[in-house]
Parts: C-alpha cells; sequence; structure tokens
C-alpha cells in the first residue's frame, strides 16, 4: 500500500490511501503484532521511493490496486480480519466512485479479490457477508448484461466464491431456517449459471450445492440432493458425480428424519458398490456415514414403540426384518464387516457408531457386543506403557514422537468415547437380566474404567482419559447391576469417587449420580453438597467447559 501510494503521489493525483497513524497495523486492535523492523523498512522504502519516482511519474492501473488487494486478502495472521476487509472494501470504493484515474476501474480480479476477502474474514458476520458477496455478484451481471465489457464479466470463481459463502451461513437466531434457505439460494444461483451461454458449472460447483442440501433441515433435502445427483449424470461429460457428491447424498438422507433415511443411505452405498457406472467407490467417508445412519435409526426406534423398519426383500437372510430391536445395530455391524472384506480400513468413527447402536438396543448381549468392538480395537492399535519413563529431559523428545507417532498410527484407535460406550451399555442393561449376565457386564465395566485410567496415566500424549461422563456413567452401572444403595454398590462408588475427586473430575452430574446410588458415600464425602461449585476447587479443576470454575 506504501507502494501504491508513491505511485499515486508521482502523478499528483492528491488521494491519500491511508493516515499517518495507520501505515501498518491498528495498533488498538493489533498489539504486540507490530513488526520491530517496520520502521526502519519504511524509511528506507520512502527514501528509495523519492530517488525513483522524483522525475518518473508512475501511474497505478487496476492490477497495482487489485495487487494490494490481495496482500491484504492474505494477511489476516498478521491483521485483524476486519482491518482487512475495511481496507479492500476502501480501495474498491475509490475505484468505483473514480476518485483515481477515470481510466482505473475495478476488472472482475478485483472483485473476486473483495468477495474471497469478506467471505474469508466473515465481515462484517458471516451472513452478511454471504449477502454481501451474492449482492456484489447480481451487480456484476446486471452490468456486463448492459455494458458487455469483458473486463468485468463474472466468471467461475466468482460463483464458487458466492455458492461457497452461501453454503456456509449461519444465522445464530435460526440456524436451521437459514440453512434450509441457503441451500434453496445455492441451488437457484446454480440454475443461473446453467442458463449463462459464457458459464458452465463445474464439478466443485455442484458439490459446493449439494453440501448444502447435505447440512440442511428440510424435509425435502434429501430428495432435492438425490435429484441433482441424477442430473449430474444427466449433463454427462465434466460434472460427472464423483465421490463428495455421493457422499453428500448420503450424508443428507443419514440426518434426515425420514423413516427410512438409513434405507435410503444404505441404496446410495450399495449403488456405488455395484451399479455405480462413474466408476467412483466408496470410501471410508461413505461407510461411517451409512453406520452413523443405521446408529441413528436404532435410537429412534428405541424412543418411538411404533416405528417399525420396512420388510427388506433379500436372499440374505441376515438382511431381514425379524421383529428384532438390534436389526439397525446388526446391520451397522455387518457393513463394518464389510469394509474389512473390501480392504478398507474402518475408523474410530465406524466402531463408535457401531457400538453406540448395540448400545442403544435392548439385547440382553449388548455388553459383550460392545465390548468385543473394543477389543478388536484395542488389538490393532498401542496403548503400551512408554519404555522410557518421563523425565524434564526427555519430554519433549517424547512428545514430539508421540505427535508423529500418532498421525501415522491406525485410524482405528479407541478414543474416550468407544469407553464410555461400552460403560452406557452397562448402565443401560436390562434391570431383570440374569445375576450372571449382570456380573459378567459388572466385570466389563471394572475392566473397561481400569484400562483406561491405565491408558490415561502411562502415555506422554493421551487421546485418552476418564472424564466426569465416563465416571458419572460407570457409577449408573453400578447402580444398574450391582443394586443401588446395596453394600457391594456403595464400597466400589466410594473407591472410584475418590479416584475422581483426586483426579479433578467431579461436576454436577457426578454428584447426582453418587447421591442416588450410593447415598451414604454422598453424605460422608460430600456432606450434603449437591453442587460442584460448592466442593473444593481442586476436585473440579479438570471439568471442560465449566463456569462455575473460577
Amino acid at each position: 500500500e506504501l507502494l501504491l501510494q508513491e505511485m499515486l503521489d508521482s502523478v499528483n493525483s492528491g488521494i491519500r490511501l491511508i493516515e499517518n497513524d495507520a501505515l501498518n497495523v491498528d495498533n488498538n486492535n493489533n498489539k504486540g503484532k507490530k513488526d520491530n523492523n517496520w520502521n526502519d523498512y519504511e524509511q528506507i522504502q520512502n527514501d528509495n521511493m523519492k530517488e525513483t519516482t522524483a522525475t518518473i511519474p508512475i501511474p497505478p492501473n487496476a492490477t497495482s490496486f487489485a495487487t494490494v488487494m490481495d496482500a491484504w486478502a492474505r494477511s489476516t495472521h498478521h491483521h485483524t480480519p476486519s482491518r482487512c476487509a475495511t481496507r479492500v472494501l476502501h480501495l474498491l470504493d475509490l475505484m468505483e466512485k473514480q476518485q483515481l484515474s477515470s481510466s482505473i476501474k475495478p476488472n472482475i480480479v478485483c472483485y473476486v479479490t473483495v468477495m474471497h476477502t469478506l467471505v474469508h474474514t466473515g465481515y462484517p458476520t458471516p451472513d452478511e457477508a454471504a449477502k454481501n458477496v451474492l449482492s456484489m455478484l447480481q451487480n456484476l451481471e446486471r452490468h456486463y448484461d448492459t455494458t458487455k465489457n469483458p473486463d468485468i464479466r463474472p466468471n467461475k470463481i466468482c460463483y464458487g466464491v458466492v455458492l461457497d459463502a452461501m453454503a456456509k451461513r449461519i444465522n445464530d437466531k435460526n440456524r436451521n431456517q437459514a440453512l434450509e434457505n441457503s441451500a434453496q439460494e445455492c441451488e437457484e444461483l446454480l440454475k443461473r449459471m446453467e442458463d449463462r451461454p459464457e458459464m458452465t458449472p463445474n464439478i466443485v460447483h455442484y458439490n459446493t450445492v449439494l453440501n448444502a442440501w447435505s447440512k440442511s433441515s428440510s424435509k425435502v433435502a434429501p430428495e432435492r440432493a438425490e435429484q441433482l445427483l441424477q442430473h449430474m449424470k444427466a449433463v454427462g461429460v465434466g460434472v460427472s458425480p464423483d465421490v463428495v457428491s455421493y457422499n453428500c447424498v448420503i450424508s443428507a438422507w443419514a440426518r434426515s428424519s425420514h423413516l427410512q433415511a438409513a434405507q435410503k443411505a444404505q441404496a446410495v452405498l450399495d449403488w456405488m458398490e455395484n451399479q455405480n457406472d462413474d466408476g467412483v467407490q466408496p470410501t471410508v467417508v461413505s461407510y461411517s456415514t451409512v453406520i452413523n445412519a443405521w446408529a441413528r435409526q436404532q435410537q429412534t426406534a428405541n424412543t418411538s414403540k411404533n416405528h417399525k423398519p420396512p420388510t427388506v426383500t433379500n436372499n440374505n437372510n441376515e438382511n431381514e426384518y425379524d421383529g428384532d430391536d438390534t436389526y439397525h445395530a446388526r446391520r451397522a455391524e455387518e457393513i463394518l464387516k464389510k469394509m474389512t472384506q473390501r480392504k478398507i480400513i474402518p475408523n474410530t468413527i465406524c466402531y463408535n457408531a457401531v457400538m453406540n447402536a448395540w448400545a442403544k438396543s435392548t439385547h440382553i448381549d449388548k455388553v459383550s457386543k460392545t465390548y468385543e468392538l473394543l477389543t478388536q480395537m484395542k488389538e490393532k492399535t498401542s496403548l503400551q506403557p512408554t519404555v522410557e519413563p518421563a523425565t524434564y529431559k526427555n519430554r519433549k523428545k517424547q512428545q514430539r514422537n508421540a505427535r508423529s507417532s500418532a498421525r501415522n498410527s491406525d485410524t482405528w484407535k479407541p478414543d474416550s468415547f468407544s469407553y464410555g460406550t461400552v460403560l452406557s451399555a452397562c448402565a443401560s442393561l436390562d434391570p431383570n437380566a440374569s445375576k450372571e449376565v449382570k456380573v459378567k457386564a459388572m466385570r466389563i465395566a471394572t475392566d473397561v474404567l481400569h484400562d483406561l485410567e491405565k491408558a490415561a496415566s502411562t502415555t506422554v500424549i493421551s487421546t485418552v482419559k476418564p472424564n466426569q461422563i465416563i465416571y458419572g456413567t460407570f457409577f449408573q452401572a453400578c447402580g444398574n447391576l450391582m443394586g443401588s444403595g446395596s453394600r457391594e454398590c456403595t464400597k466400589l462408588i466410594k473407591v472410584v469417587f475418590d479416584r475422581c475427586c483426586q483426579q479433578g473430575y467431579v461436576d454436577d452430574f457426578v454428584l447426582k449420580v453418587v447421591k442416588e446410588h450410593a447415598p451414604l458415600v454422598h453424605n460422608k464425602i460430600c456432606r450434603g453438597r449437591t453442587k460442584c461449585i460448592d466442593l473444593p476447587a481442586n476436585w473440579r479443576r479438570n471439568i471442560q467447559n465449566n463456569r462455575t470454575k473460577k
């Protein structure tokens, strides 16, 4: 911007782009970010420009302004986003109002830079930024249709930036309505692109609209996404659906509240596997999304007494609905096995979704099912203690090695949710189950908590660690399997609650569960206090997002 100012001064334009107190950064908003060498650089640059431009006028052009705009657009890590956006808008305003030379007019590069800056910075808000870039594009379309000036003809980058902004816009007051409107507006803009003879949408534009529909809460979102996918197939060359296109449609069905959402998502996955003419094969994202759809429908089946999955006519009897509420969990587990057969590595999300589906069912053996899946994950990863004990000198080296190992480790490594799902299955086991089943489930719950605590204490950087949810769910399992208030239940909860206090994971949820299933422990240790804010701060020091922790 200093160089551009020197160019303007060389032709006696009388325009001041920046004030003397704002040459570098906004000191009020960027304290500590100012480069110590900037003042020296600025003085040298000014001296050089005085020597070179004293007698030679160098008038700037549109490219000069576009370059400065691009510099501001790329400087969000040095300046506040609002400052970058306002500076870019100020430069565009000077060009549009012809306060400069009449020959300097903004071209399409300038407008694209401004659009990208507004969307990237979210200025003044993401919702307003999306509206502003859409209005800017509409003005460009009208101006080009009137003047036929090739310098301002909207290009594919313009439409791509606007589509991306509209697909991501979020209205905090009514987010669902905003997402639904955004998807509809994105598709309307895509049709405008198709109607313009000089503009042909590419695969990125179509996928952006599909992504908007996949996140929409509209009841017709999955149908609209599937219709657009069929339209892409009909158009053919250049916009044939890729794996992202299919995954967006699968996600649209998986997120919907349709009674056959999982079946519809499964149908798209089956098409990718068997009858796909585009040569696109499903990825781990495709499988994990369908697995999540079956897991979600399992939960819906449990909460709705009248919910029944449709009868599936298939020669494979394993896929036919037999009246058992584990139908959805079994379908999810079948997909997990199919991934292994197709040599696609399931990730942690896949395993957790299948485990969650079993945990939400009422199957008598659901604890063993979830624990078996957790065991499979543990067998494929290593949660062994570090060979070298952690010391002050070697700790940083161990941390670097642990991070490198984590990046290269298998993607099916169990996390805290994996362990918590097994505990949740124990806590929700049928109270009328036999004594043998309860004893086995209680042993599994104890082993899971022990393994989780051991993994957290023996690794330098642990991705799994107990938290307030883990402990609270374990206490619920104790009450469900051993009987609330019983001697065995009270004794075990007291031992584990002491560890929970030492590790700083006591919150209101933990206190409530302890009071319900071990009232003697609550009265003796907590002395009747039901709010964690009334307990020692050390007991709740590791609670995340705890507003009462001060």
